[in-house]
């Protein structure tokens, strides 16, 4: 807040602080200032003699985005014991007294509501920096605003026309494109700011998809469709939710993976935060704050940039570093495009309030030469950090997290490296809401398609060998969820375990390993030799289902895929890996050497298969199956945490949609164009079970858990009346 120092501030700005009556700013309405931008060091000071004059002043910076804090949340962090009815008593006589005793309850409260409803969302800059409210003791009505601003100038991505959302004045989340009515026009006074032809919403999407068709390669489609996000965000997530099949692999896998590789020559505008190691520490104390008060609440660097969010209410974070970015490696801050997509499939696919998302990036830095040697990159080009300062700055931000979101606020830890996605997860899960999508959501999808499997082999759970190429955390999720699944069919954890055989970059998990193992590996060590040939060991161990986890690109060869037919009548094969040019084998070759008899699955998308007459449909075993389900369950239910059970439940949820029709084609999932349905019916599971459970902190528990579900969802049509945000 307000002028960033290392230290309390300089002797200058000091002095002009104490001199601010004597010195003539800017004025804005009758009572009200702004400072001078010299003392500002980026930011705007606003200095109004109460709350009607700082109405009157903000109303008139109408080319700004403005989000105020209510003024007991920020009192609340410097005195966090009192109750609410105390906080709102001491905040009032920091203002004039109320006429009557009723005004006093919850006027400061509602006030600043009012103010917020009022005053967000209008004009042509976005602040990236909420607007912090403090009351100063000196002058008992005097209000301090500070404006952090910057300007995003957006660009209409079909033709370079700058006129959006943000420069007619209405918020992108109300934005309705040509669809606006003849009467809201009027009403809002943007009548000729649009053509005057008038759309349905059929029709604009129409014209989204026929634009899509203008660009020749999936990295430019997904460039145009985070542009429509960016300013109709209606109309993007409506065309997400209508055409996700064809969508789906343009705004996540495999075309990610592109974007993210070229994330910093692509970057056009903020989207989410960027958390550096440089933000860990202490926060700087605001100059003015040592004026005007003798306190300052205690908070760190890293709750100063998640204070700059403008949205308060966000439920959902998906966080990452950066180091295992789908089968791509260190991308650092690139990886950013991770979040952002996983978190646009939360609202297209479970229907979540895109203003309830948060994308981060946790920028520890990058061991990428490419990214440290390119003068684009918009990361920290330094060597990542690790051991206990990256330990420190993590913990650092999970507690600002909840500090500033709540306990129940789900963040789902994504594309971390092995050993500290591992880490992290057995040290949080207990007591954060949250989960590792490679380890776990990764895991209910794949035993999600090998329990659809099932009934085409005929056999159970129990009486298959399983062989993974990979015993990395997507691999090792995998296993444990195996292992549990069979522990359900009454098998003990060793016998589970014996099932199950891997192999990782220095040969075959077992005991006579020179090297060490961490303790998830060494739970599927076998006695047996050592090898690092895959295809000896399909020889010796003879698996009914081999998985690929390993990014290693045609790792399950001819030789391979017809041993797996010698070995099962219909043998099980999945290679996982992403993007498309990681799997371990095509869909084509898997049917074609195997004589169309396997059961396939994928991480990327793989077109239909025709072999002797007859087309397969593969099926991908995509986490967006998983993740939204889970997400808008935890966000209704307002859950605490979860546990390993869920991704269990989970996985059946989607393997019982499987219906013989779809196992007739070759497809072990629903098809895509069901995902929403397969999101909402896991959530309707979990919320069931988050009740059972006692792990849902809201009551009681909904009598129709499906109407329950479906009222907490995104609403996808535009606003029968759009109004101007004022």
């Amino acid at each position: 807040m307000g002028c960033h120092q290392s230290k309390v501030g300089n002797e200058s700005q000091l002095n002009a602080l104490r001199q601010l009556t004597l010195r003539e700013p800017q004025d804005i309405g009758e009572n009200a200032r702004v400072l001078p931008p010299e003392f500002a060091a980026g930011n705007v000071f606003i200095v109004a003699d109460g709350l009607a004059d700082l109405a009157e002043a903000l109303g008139q910076l109408r080319s700004f985005k403005v989000v105020v804090n209510s003024v007991v949340d920020v009192y609340r962090q410097m005195h966090p014991r009192l109750t609410r009815c105390q906080l709102e008593q001491a905040v009032a006589r920091l203002f004039a007294e109320p006429s009557t005793k009723e005004d006093v309850n919850g006027f400061m409260v509602d006030a600043m509501k009012k103010l917020v409803k009022n005053l967000t969302g209008r004009g042509l800059c976005r602040m990236l920096s909420e607007t912090s409210v403090r009351l100063c003791k000196a002058r008992r009505t005097r209000v301090v605003v500070r404006l952090s601003l910057v300007g995003l100038a957006s660009t209409n991505a079909c033709n370079g026309d700058s006129s959006t959302s943000d420069e007619m004045g209405v918020a992108n989340e109300q934005f309705a494109g040509l669809s606006f009515s003849s009467k809201d026009r009027d009403s809002m006074a943007v009548r000729g700011l649009l053509p005057p032809a008038i759309r349905t919403p059929e029709l604009e999407m129409k014209a989204v998809l026929m634009n899509l068709n203008l660009y020749s390669t999936p990295l430019a489609k997904y460039c145009y469709l985070r542009e429509l996000n960016d300013y109709n965000e209606k109309l993007f997530f409506r065309v997400m939710k209508e055409h996700t099949e064809m969508l789906m692999p343009l705004v996540y896998t495999p075309t990610v993976g592109d974007a993210c590789l070229k994330y910093s020559l692509i970057f056009r505008r903020p989207k989410g935060l960027f958390i550096s190691i440089k933000d860990k520490g202490k926060a700087s104390i605001v100059c003015y704050y040592v004026f005007f008060s003798s306190k300052f609440p205690s908070q760190t660097k890293v709750s100063e940039v998640l204070a700059n969010w403008p949205e308060k209410e966000v439920e959902s974070i998906v966080v990452t570093d950066g180091e295992r970015i789908l089968g791509l490696g260190d991308l650092g801050a690139n990886g950013m495009g991770i979040p952002v997509g996983k978190l646009a499939l939360y609202t297209a696919l479970g229907g979540i309030s895109p203003e309830k998302t948060l994308p981060i990036t946790l920028d520890v830095g990058t061991n990428n030469e490419a990214n440290l040697n390119d003068p684009l990159y918009i990361g920290l080009k330094e060597k990542r950090v690790r051991g206990k300062m990256y330990d420190e700055f993590v913990e650092e931000f999970m507690q600002a997290a909840v500090k500033r979101f709540g306990k129940t606020c789900l963040i789902q830890f994504e594309d971390f490296g092995n050993a500290n996605a591992f880490a992290l997860l057995a040290k949080y899960k207990d007591s954060y809401c949250t989960f590792n999508d490679d380890i776990q959501g990764t895991a209910a999808v794949a035993v999600a398609g090998l329990m659809a499997s099932l009934r085409v082999t005929g056999r159970s759970l129990q009486d298959n060998i399983i062989l993974f190429q990979g015993a990395g955390e997507a691999a090792l999720g995998i296993a444990d969820l195996l292992c549990h699944a069979m522990m359900k069919e009454g098998i003990s954890e060793q016998d589970a375990a014996s099932k199950i055989w891997m192999l990782d970059s220095r040969g075959l998990l077992c005991l006579e390993r020179p090297d060490e193992m961490n303790d998830h590996k060494k739970k599927y060590a076998k006695d047996s030799p050592l090898t690092k040939d895959l295809h000896e060991l399909v020889k010796r161990v003879k698996p009914t289902m081999l998985i690929g986890a390993s990014a290693q690109t045609n790792a399950f060869n001819a030789q391979i895929l017809q041993d797996m037919l010698d070995i099962s009548p219909r043998p099980v094969i999945f290679a996982l890996s992403n993007p498309t040019i990681k799997a371990e084998c095509t869909a084509e070759d898997a049917y074609i050497h195997t004589q169309g008899k396997c059961v396939f699955a994928s991480g990327s998308p793989f077109p239909p298969v025709t072999y002797e007459g007859k087309t397969y449909y593969p099926g991908q075993g995509n986490n967006a199956y998983i993740f939204p389900g889970i997400a808008l369950a935890a966000n209704a239910c307002k859950v605490t945490r979860i546990d390993d059970e869920v991704f269990l439940i989970t996985a059946k949820t989607v393997a019982n949609m499987v219906s013989q029709a779809d196992l007739d084609e070759g497809r072990v999932y629903p098809p895509l164009s069901k995902i929403q349905e397969v999101s909402f019916n896991i959530a309707v599971e979990l919320g069931k079970y988050f009740f059972k459970t006692e792990v849902a902190t809201i009551s009681p528990q909904p009598k129709d858990m499906e109407a329950f579900i479906r009222s907490r969802q995104y609403d996808f049509s535009y606003p029968g009346t759009v109004k101007l945000s004022k």
